[in-house]
């Protein structure tokens, strides 16, 4: 979900020549000419997820319970996430794990690249819930502003402990469930040099385990437990053991494309919650396997620089959507529903140039400095 490929990718895997910068900024490119399904697919799951957050707006305010109906089902493409990062990570790093100082390293790596922007609208939250509070705003949402939970939050454990209650910026649920994957990464690694059915009894196991310590398959899709995240983290890094037991056709990253519409119709249209799961399970498992080959859709390599807005986005689309949509067009201007189709529409682009600029400004400086940290040799 997160992982940014670059210059610490396995060889083969060149970057391309960056152009001119405008105003400080770079245009998106793609690190590489791998995984460029993957990239899309992460970017089509972040719209789905700021989609998921922001449409109430667009509709009169008498529908918005119906609304929220519709909708709840595109929180499936969180589990996308976890799918594509558990591919990702083991492409990138199952060749090198060879001892503790290696997973260290891997660990500071996630760090860097997760903890910057996560501190940081966390403070941002926390700091406009007070002064909503303060001043008696209504509120959709009710986060936990007690020092346990901001604390289990900051570190990113919230998701494995549970405080009772969600701290601010509560789309970091997911950041500290895959963290819970990272620190497993070690020992899910060692199951994938057993053989076959070795990974697969592991896997059904997971997954086994985390529906019965959620009480099924659909609250588990609708949880915010690390459990969520382990079992389709491990999927992830199968497919990537089990790349080459696939033959796979050069539609396939279309066909996922489509799938993932298909997924987002099928919230829309209500189907059983069950069918969306298996639909957006499908859709990750076939944007993995896409990457096993190389891409010749020409849709999916310019799609595909998207991708690396993925976690600014995420991270920051809650708080660009409290502010402007929830806050200040709804709750302060009470805007009708065509101005506020136009102020959504607006909001969306401002949540796609924040991630710009602060995966440019202020993320990848940040994940340079901590990477240089000699902390592990």
């Amino acid at each position: 979900m997160t992982l940014e490929r670059n210059d610490k990718m396995p060889a083969g895997s060149g970057k391309l020549d960056r152009p001119r910068t405008w105003f400080g900024l770079q245009p998106l490119y793609s690190a590489s000419g791998e995984l460029l399904t993957i990239d899309v697919m992460r970017f089509i799951a972040s719209c789905a997820i700021v989609f998921c957050h922001s449409c109430e707006f667009l509709v009169p305010r008498t529908m918005r319970e119906a609304n929220h109906r519709q909708t709840e089902g595109l929180t499936i493409f969180v589990d996308v996430f976890f799918v594509i990062s558990g591919f990702v990570i083991a492409y990138v790093y199952a060749g090198r794990m060879r001892g503790w100082k290696d997973f260290g390293t891997f660990m500071q790596r996630r760090i860097g690249r997760l903890m910057p922007l996560h501190l940081a609208t966390l403070v941002a939250m926390g700091l406009l819930y007070v002064v909503l509070l303060r001043f008696n705003a209504p509120l959709n949402t009710q986060p936990s502003l007690s020092a346990r939970c901001l604390i289990e939050g900051a570190l990113l454990v919230h998701a494995w402990i549970g405080c009772g209650g969600q701290p601010p910026n509560g789309v970091n649920w997911s950041i500290s469930a895959e963290m819970a994957a990272y620190l497993l990464f070690p020992l899910l690694l060692t199951t994938l040099r057993a053989p076959r059915l070795v990974r697969i009894a592991v896997l059904g196991g997971l997954f086994g385990f985390a529906i019965w310590q959620l009480d099924g398959l659909v609250p588990m899709s609708e949880s915010f437990s690390a459990w969520r995240a382990v079992p389709a983290f491990y999927l992830g890094m199968v497919v990537w053991a089990e790349r080459d037991a696939f033959a796979v056709p050069g539609w396939l990253g279309l066909a996922a494309i489509a799938l993932a519409l298909a997924t987002m119709l099928a919230s829309f249209a209500l189907v059983p919650r069950m069918v969306i799961i298996a639909l957006g399970y499908l859709t990750a498992v076939s944007a993995l396997l896409a990457d096993t080959v190389p891409v010749r859709s020409a849709l999916i390599r310019r799609l595909a620089p998207l991708g690396q807005l993925t976690y600014s986005v995420y991270m920051l689309h809650a708080l660009i959507i409290v502010l402007l949509l929830n806050g200040l067009a709804d709750k302060v201007l009470h805007l009708g529903v065509p101005a506020m189709v136009l102020v959504t529409v607006l909001t969306w682009l401002i949540i796609g140039i924040a991630g710009l600029i602060s995966l440019q400004m202020f993320e990848t400086p940040m994940r340079r400095r901590i990477d240089a940290w000699k902390l592990f040799g």
